[in-house]
C-alpha cells in the first residue's frame, strides 16, 4: 500500500497569527497604570479572593452586569497576587476570542476566510487595547460570540447558556446574542421550520437574565427612565467610531484612508459574489441601535467603549470579501492591513496611561511645600492606594473642624462629592484631575 505524505493540519497556519495576537496583547501589559475602573475591579476582586468582612453579595449585588468578570478576576488575583493580575485575565480572554473569531469566519465563509479573519483580528486596534484593560469588555464579547457560534452550529443548550451569561459581564455585548433571534424571526416570517417551543424556552432564559440585570442596575442607580432628549450620533460619527475600532484614531488621515479602501473593496467583492453578510450587518445594526436607545432611556452619555466588539463584525466582512480575491491580492491586502495596524499599535504603546503618575508628581510637590493633601472621593482614594507604590503621602479628607488652615485636595472633575467650598485655587490640572489649594477661614 502506498502511503501518501500527510498534509499539515490547517490549525498550524492559525497558530502563527494567534501567537502574533498574544505577543501584541502581552507586550507592555503592566506599563500603563491601572485606571479608575481597573482599580475598582482589582479591589472588588481582592475582597472576593481574600475575604475581609465583605460578603460576596455585598460585592456583587452593586455590580450585577459585572458579576461574572469579578468572580473570574478574583481567581486571577489568587493565582497572581498583584494588581495587574486582573489585566492578565483580559489578555487571555482576548486571545481566546481570536480563535473563536476564526471559527465564526469558518462557519460563515469558509477556511480561507477563517485564516484571513484571525490575521486581521490579531492586529486590529481596539481588541489589543481592550485586552490590556482589566474590565469585562473582552469577556462579554467572548461570551456573546460563543452564543452566536452555537446558534450557527444548532447547539441550542450551549447557546442558551452563553447567552444568559453575557449580561452578567456586560450588557454592551448582548446585541451579539440577539443576532440569533433576528435570524430565527426571519425564518418564521418566511414560513421556514423553527422549533418554536425550544426558541421560547431559550428566549425566556436569556432575556429573563438580561432584564434581571437591567432591573438590578436600575434599582441600584435609582435612575428614572425618562428621555434625555439626547440626539443620536450622526452617520459620520458612527462610521468614525467603526473605523476607530480597527485602527488607532491618532494616525494620519492617509493611513486611515488605506483601511477605508480595504473595507470598501472587500464589501464590494462580497456583494458582487452575493455573499451572505446578514450576521455581521445585523451585528453592527443591533449594537448601535441598542447603544443609542439605552443611552437615551438611561439619561446618560453614549459610551462607545462598551461596543468595541463591532470590530469583529468588520473583520468578518473584510475576511469574506478578501477570501474571494486572487491569492496575491489576498496576501497584499492582509499585509497592508497588518502593516498599518502595527504602526498604530506602536503609537499606542508609546503613549501609556499617565494620569496618576503626573498627579502624584504634583501631590509630592505640594508635600514638599508642607501642604497636606487630602482625597474626598472614595474611588480616588482607592486608585491612588493601588498605584502609589509607597511614594505618596495623602489622607482622607477630615471633618471641617479638623482641617488645617491650608491644604490640598484632589478631585475627579464631575464626580461626587464636589471639592470643599474653601478650595478656590488650582495648583495643577490635566483636565481630568484637579489639585486644589484650599484655605480655611
Amino acid at each position: 500500500m502506498i502511503k501518501h505524505p500527510q498534509k499539515r493540519r490547517p490549525i498550524f497556519w492559525l497558530l502563527i497569527p494567534l501567537l502574533f495576537g498574544f505577543a501584541l496583547r502581552v507586550h507592555a501589559l503592566n506599563v500603563p497604570e491601572l485606571n479608575i475602573d481597573e482599580a475598582w475591579t482589582y479591589l472588588n476582586s481582592y475582597f472576593l479572593a481574600y475575604p475581609s468582612g465583605y460578603s460576596v453579595t455585598q460585592i456583587l449585588a452593586p455590580e450585577p452586569n459585572n458579576a461574572l468578570h469579578l468572580l473570574l478576576s478574583a481567581g486571577a488575583v489568587r493565582l497572581i497576587p498583584e494588581p495587574f493580575a486582573v489585566r492578565f485575565l483580559s489578555m487571555c480572554v482576548s486571545v481566546i476570542t481570536l480563535a473563536l473569531l476564526s471559527r465564526l469566519a469558518f462557519r460563515l465563509y469558509g477556511r480561507r476566510a477563517a485564516l484571513i479573519a484571525i490575521w486581521l483580528g490579531a492586529f486590529a486596534f481596539l481588541p489589543v487595547a481592550f485586552a490590556q484593560i482589566a474590565r469585562g469588555y473582552s469577556l462579554a464579547a467572548l461570551l456573546g460570540m460563543s452564543a452566536l457560534l452555537f446558534f450557527l452550529e444548532r447547539k441550542w443548550r450551549r447557546e442558551m447558556l452563553f447567552g444568559a451569561l453575557t449580561p452578567l459581564v456586560h450588557l454592551g455585548a448582548f446585541p451579539i446574542v440577539m443576532i440569533g433571534d433576528a435570524l430565527t424571526l426571519w425564518r418564521v416570517i418566511r414560513h421556514r421550520y423553527v422549533n418554536i417551543p425550544r426558541w421560547i424556552v431559550r428566549s425566556v432564559v436569556v432575556y429573563g437574565m438580561a432584564l434581571l440585570v437591567v432591573y438590578m442596575t436600575f434599582i441600584r442607580r435609582d435612575i428614572h427612565v425618562i428621555s434625555s432628549g439626547q440626539l443620536p450620533p450622526t452617520l459620520s460619527g458612527v462610521f468614525e467610531h467603526l473605523l476607530g475600532t480597527v485602527i488607532n484614531p491618532g494616525l494620519p488621515f492617509w493611513l486611515r484612508l488605506i483601511m477605508i479602501a480595504i473595507l470598501i473593496v472587500s464589501l464590494i467583492v462580497a456583494l458582487r459574489w452575493r455573499v451572505r453578510l446578514q450576521v455581521p450587518v445585523l451585528w453592527i445594526v443591533l449594537t448601535y441601535s441598542m447603544l443609542v436607545t439605552l443611552a437615551i432611556l438611561a439619561d446618560g452619555p453614549i459610551k462607545w467603549l462598551h461596543i468595541h466588539h463591532v470590530v469583529y463584525a468588520l473583520v468578518l466582512i473584510m475576511a469574506a470579501g478578501i477570501a474571494l480575491m486572487p491569492r496575491r491580492l489576498q496576501i497584499t491586502l492582509v499585509a497592508l492591513f497588518v502593516t498599518v495596524s502595527a504602526w498604530g499599535l506602536m503609537q499606542y504603546y508609546g503613549e501609556p496611561y499617565r494620569y496618576w503618575r503626573e498627579a502624584r508628581a504634583a501631590m509630592n510637590t505640594a508635600n514638599d511645600e508642607q501642604l497636606p493633601v487630602y482625597l474626598g472621593q472614595p474611588t480616588v482614594i482607592y486608585v491612588f492606594a493601588v498605584n502609589a507604590d509607597g511614594d505618596l503621602s495623602f489622607a482622607e479628607l477630615p471633618p471641617l473642624e479638623q482641617r488645617p488652615e491650608r491644604f490640598g485636595y484632589v478631585e475627579i472633575i464631575g464626580w461626587h462629592p464636589p471639592p470643599p467650598i474653601e478650595c478656590d485655587e488650582q495648583l495643577w490640572t490635566d483636565g481630568y484631575l484637579v489639585l486644589w489649594v484650599c484655605v480655611t477661614d
